[in-house]
């Protein structure tokens, strides 16, 4: 064993889910100061990681690994607090030597910890080396998740909505990214089909790798809170939701109908194309109706992104009856 690790396994015994574990017997704070909560099974705590051990969570910034192993590094609270509420496996929780909880969501750390193998203490360098943001954070982890495939999105989207559903009127959505190549765009159409209630994204060819790291900081969670399929074929997937009633629609750059002239269906699949060329002519041609946003200023387009929360907040806004 290197001499710069120490492993403290803590075993937990007789205490309620949440109640503070301490890794000496009177209770006091650990190494470090910290005081550790876990959930009912032992975990492991690295206060310091090896060269080895962070070589091997680098190779996780590398897309083949991350789809060969169904493994990506999540960074912030607020994405791993979608974890946490997802059920996604944890494989190693990491901390920054200086985080402070008073800072985070009440017993979130608790949480974490009790659904991850083990729960490993960085130094900010460490961090830094481990992150693919600017200001690295103070909590991340390494989890294990892999995208649907598009039988297990259909499967989603016919079960019963339940509640869901209901608060939106019986209203379904759905999101379709044809050709989406921006990570930024990607991960923020997810968050705004979250937003909004879709019942899942499609993410058809073309469109950029969803564990591309932006693409997972973009969604802010959304990404593991929504079914998130990646698919071969946009009209196989189009073909089997129009069995189950949904109508689709296009979102164009122009020369379609204006989203204020529409009558929105009661289920629906609004198609959101590329950066640059807007939805391809195939997925077009699959359309039920092509829309557009209409212009008021100089700029030349909106992003994929924007447009998307523009049609949809009118999809939503549309009056009841209408």
């Amino acid at each position: 064993m290197s001499r710069w690790m120490i492993f403290l396994i803590v075993r937990r015994s007789g205490a309620g889910r949440g109640d503070p574990v301490h890794p000496d017997p009177e209770g006091q704070e650990g190494p470090g100061g910290f005081r550790w909560m876990n959930g009912a099974r032992p975990f492991t705590c690295v206060f310091m990681l090896s060269k080895a051990r962070i070589r091997d969570l680098q190779r996780y910034q590398r897309k083949k690994h991350r789809i060969a192993d169904g493994r990506l590094l999540v960074e912030g609270w607020r994405s791993l607090e979608a974890v946490a509420g997802a059920g996604v496996g944890i494989d190693s929780l990491f901390l920054a030597e200086e985080i402070d909880e008073k800072e985070l969501p009440a017993g979130l750390i608790a949480e974490l910890s009790s659904r991850s193998r083990r729960t490993e203490r960085v130094t900010p360098t460490q961090m830094k080396s481990l992150s693919s943001s600017v200001t690295p954070p103070d909590l991340a982890a390494l989890i294990t998740w892999r995208p649907l495939g598009t039988d297990a999105l259909i499967d989603a989207i016919s079960a019963d909505p339940g509640n869901a559903d209901n608060r939106m009127g019986g209203f379904r959505l759905l999101v379709v990214t044809d050709g989406v190549s921006d990570p930024g765009n990607l991960g923020t159409i997810i968050r705004t089909a979250d937003w909004f209630g879709a019942r899942g994204v499609f993410c058809g060819p073309g469109s950029v790798e969803l564990t591309n790291p932006k693409v997972v900081q973009a969604t802010m969670g959304s990404l593991f809170q929504l079914p998130v399929s990646v698919g071969d074929s946009t009209a196989v997937f189009l073909g089997r939701v129009r069995e189950l009633g949904y109508s689709v629609v296009s979102l164009e750059l122009d020369g379609a109908t204006d989203i204020r002239e529409v009558a929105w269906p009661d289920k629906l699949v609004v198609v959101v194309g590329n950066e640059a060329r807007g939805v391809s002519g195939d997925t077009r041609a699959l359309a039920d109706q092509r829309v557009m946003i209409p212009r008021f200023g100089r700029a030349e387009s909106l992003n994929a992104a924007a447009a998307l929360a523009v049609t949809l907040g009118a999809v939503r806004l549309q009056p009841k009856g209408d």
